[in-house]
C-alpha cells in the first residue's frame, strides 16, 4: 500500500507529465499550424500567378490573332468556369468577359454576345456592363427587340455615367430612327466623357540613375491647346532622361494621334507604329484610350536629348485628341469651353 508521501510524488508526477505533453502537443499544433499557413499562402499565389499569365496570355493571343477563340477557350477551362464573384481571380475573369463581349459586339455576333453577357450577369446582375451588353444582346434577338430597348432607356436614365449603356442607347435610337433623342444623348455622353479627358494627365521619365517612373518626381498636368488645336503637356524634366511615359486621365475615352515632342527649337514626331503603350489599343495611326483604369504611353526621348550646362529641360507633349462613344467622336478642344 502507497504511503500519503509516495502517492502525492506520483500525483505530482502525473500532472507534470500531463502538462509536458499538453505544451508539446500545443506546440506541434502551433508549428503545423505555422506550415499549414505558409503552404496555404505559398498555394494561393502559385494560384494566381498561374491564373494571370494564362489571362495574359489569352490577351496576347486575342490581340495577334484578332480572334476570340483564346478568350473562349480559357473561360471554358474547368478552373474559370468554376470562377466567381468572391474569388481571388473575378477581377481577370470579368476582364476576360469584358474584352470578350466587346469583341462579340464589334462584329455583331449576337448570339454569342447573348451567351456570355448571360454568363457575366449569372456571376453579378449588379455589374452595369454586364446589363449593357444583355440588353443590347437581345435587342437584336426575334421577339425581345422591346424588352432591349426598353432595358437600355430604363438602366441609362438611372446610371448614365455607365459608358455602355449610353453608348448602346444611342445606337439604338439610330437604328429606330430617333435622330433627335440620340444625338440629345449623344452631345451630354460626349460632354461628360470630355470632362474626364480634361482633367489631371501625368508625366513621367527614367534617366541613368532613376531606372523606374516616380509618381514623387511627377505632378498633375492640365493640358492646354494651342492655335492649331494640339492638345500640349509642358513639363521641366532632367536632361538625361531616357524614357518618357504619357498618363491620359484614368478611365478617359479618347483617340490620340499625331503624337510629337518639342525640345527647345526641335520638334520631335512620334510614329504609333513604333511606340509601346500599355493599358491602350493600336488604331492605325492612333491609340484609343477605352475607359481602363491607367492608360499610358512611352516616348524614347534619350536620344534626343543633348548635354548641356543644365539640370533640366522643358518638354512639351502635343497631339492631336478626339472624345470617342461608341462609333462616334470629335475633337476634344470643342469641349474646353463647355467644362
Amino acid at each position: 500500500m502507497l504511503s500519503r508521501f509516495t502517492a502525492k510524488i506520483l500525483a505530482n508526477s502525473l500532472l507534470a507529465g500531463t502538462t509536458v505533453l499538453f505544451l508539446g502537443a500545443l506546440f506541434t499544433a502551433s508549428y503545423h499550424s505555422d506550415i499549414v499557413k505558409k503552404i496555404g499562402k505559398h498555394w494561393v499565389a502559385h494560384y494566381a500567378h498561374s491564373m494571370k499569365q494564362e489571362a495574359i496570355s489569352a490577351f496576347s493571343q486575342a490581340t495577334k490573332t484578332n480572334q476570340t477563340s483564346p478568350l473562349t477557350t480559357l473561360l471554358e477551362k474547368p478552373r474559370w468556369d468554376e470562377v466567381l464573384l468572391d474569388d481571388r481571380a473575378y477581377p481577370l475573369k470579368r476582364a476576360l468577359l469584358l474584352r470578350l463581349c466587346v469583341a462579340l459586339e464589334q462584329q455583331e455576333n449576337y448570339g454569342a454576345l447573348r451567351k456570355w453577357s448571360l454568363s457575366w450577369l449569372s456571376l453579378s446582375d449588379r455589374d452595369l456592363d454586364a446589363r449593357a451588353f444583355w440588353y443590347e444582346a437581345i435587342r437584336h434577338s426575334p421577339g425581345e427587340e422591346d424588352e432591349g430597348l426598353q432595358g437600355l432607356i430604363t438602366n441609362q436614365r438611372a446610371f448614365p455615367g455607365n459608358s455602355y449603356l449610353s453608348q448602346f442607347l444611342i445606337k439604338a435610337y439610330k437604328e429606330t430612327n430617333n435622330y433627335g433623342l440620340a444625338n440629345q444623348l449623344l452631345q451630354k455622353t460626349m460632354r461628360t466623357e470630355a470632362k474626364i479627358a480634361l482633367e489631371d494627365w501625368q508625366m513621367y521619365w527614367t534617366t541613368p540613375r532613376q531606372k523606374s517612373f516616380s509618381q514623387v518626381l511627377s505632378q498633375p498636368l492640365g493640358p492646354k491647346f494651342n492655335h492649331r488645336g494640339q492638345l500640349a503637356l509642358a513639363t521641366p524634366i532632367p536632361t538625361d532622361s531616357v524614357l518618357l511615359r504619357v498618363d491620359p486621365p484614368r478611365g478617359s475615352r479618347i483617340r490620340i494621334y499625331q503624337i510629337e515632342a518639342q525640345i527647345d527649337n526641335q520638334t520631335i514626331r512620334f510614329p504609333v507604329s513604333t511606340l509601346k503603350f500599355s493599358q491602350m489599343r493600336r488604331e492605325e495611326d492612333s491609340l484609343i484610350a477605352d475607359g481602363k483604369p491607367d492608360p499610358q504611353f512611352y516616348l524614347p526621348i534619350g536620344k534626343y536629348l543633348e548635354p548641356a550646362d543644365r539640370e533640366q529641360v522643358t518638354v512639351s507633349i502635343r497631339c492631336y485628341a478626339d472624345v470617342v462613344v461608341g462609333e462616334d467622336e470629335a475633337p476634344l478642344i470643342e469641349f474646353v469651353d463647355q467644362g
